[in-house]
């Protein structure tokens, strides 16, 4: 778990690691792969396995249990497209929209613009020839403008450094012009900082969320990766670090996870989320 969360390293790297050429060879061959990936740097910076895909669908899963995967892997096709459906009902909400703002109980009031950054990650669950899917689906993510976003942010509920586990005590993280200049409120908080010295990108905030969880079999488990925390039906998300992987700019050591209880987000002063609730599900 502690090699996941710091996957992102790989995108400072000259060349990302390489898989064996047998595996290569075995998705260049198939039709439809399913990667139960233990290092997702793999999966995620090499160019490699882009080039292997090519003519087949991927799908990852990384890190489930057991009974995770009896909760989480869904048992019909009907079920995958209701999701996907409402996974898209959801990103074309943000389409267009210039002015995130989100605000939690615990005490988060953090506003950012959208738009300079077109990139939008939405994870439905559909793979088709080509694309790289992870499971549980369930997420639209958006990347904020560079710089851009202001105010607190208080993380109440999970957060991907180190170790994955439910927060004893929040995190309040002081944001200016798209970084955190401070971390505050938690004894522990220094080790959401394991990222070499001197890289810039460790504090730049969000790189690749604003993300909101469409997923209803996800549930709350504390822990961030797995994707089950950040998809959960109506969690609102955010990210440290590293972004370059979904479409942006920053490239740092790690890439951490993070999400709140109880959060509402408002998109060109209209409400998606309401106290963690989703308003576009029925």
């Amino acid at each position: 778990m502690r090699e996941y969360g710091l996957f992102a390293a790989s995108s400072l790297m000259p060349s990302p690691p390489s898989l064996p050429k047998s595996v290569l060879g075995a998705m260049v061959a198939a039709d439809r792969v399913l990667f139960a990936a233990s290092d997702s740097s793999s999966f995620h910076f090499s160019p490699e396995v882009s080039q292997a895909i090519r003519g087949c669908t991927l799908m990852r899963i990384g890190y489930l249990t057991t009974d995770a995967a009896l909760r989480l892997l869904p048992e019909s096709e009907e079920e995958v497209r209701r999701l996907a459906a409402l996974t898209h009902r959801v990103s074309e909400l943000f389409s267009g929209v210039k002015r995130a703002h989100i605000t939690s109980r615990a005490g988060t009031d953090l506003t950012l613009r959208l738009g300079e950054n077109s990139a939008m990650v939405v994870d439905d669950g559909l793979g088709g020839t080509g694309k790289r899917k992870g499971l549980p689906a369930g997420q639209v993510s958006r990347i904020p403008d560079d710089g851009t976003a202001e105010g607190v942010l208080v993380i109440d509920r999970s957060i991907g450094g180190n170790d994955y586990k439910e927060l004893t005590q929040p995190v309040r993280l002081e944001v200016q012009g798209g970084n955190a200049v401070s971390v505050t409120g938690w004894q522990r908080r220094r080790e959401i900082r394991p990222l070499p010295r001197g890289d810039e990108g460790s504090q730049h905030l969000p790189p690749h969320r604003t993300g909101v969880g469409t997923n209803s079999r996800c549930r709350y488990t504390g822990a961030v990766l797995p994707s089950e925390d950040t998809h959960t039906l109506g969690c609102v998300s955010l990210a440290l670090g590293c972004d370059v992987h979904l479409g942006g700019k920053v490239r740092a050591g790690a890439h951490i996870d993070m999400t709140m209880h109880f959060a509402t987000l408002e998109l060109d002063g209209e409400k998606i989320v309401d106290d963690g609730r989703l308003l576009t599900h029925p």
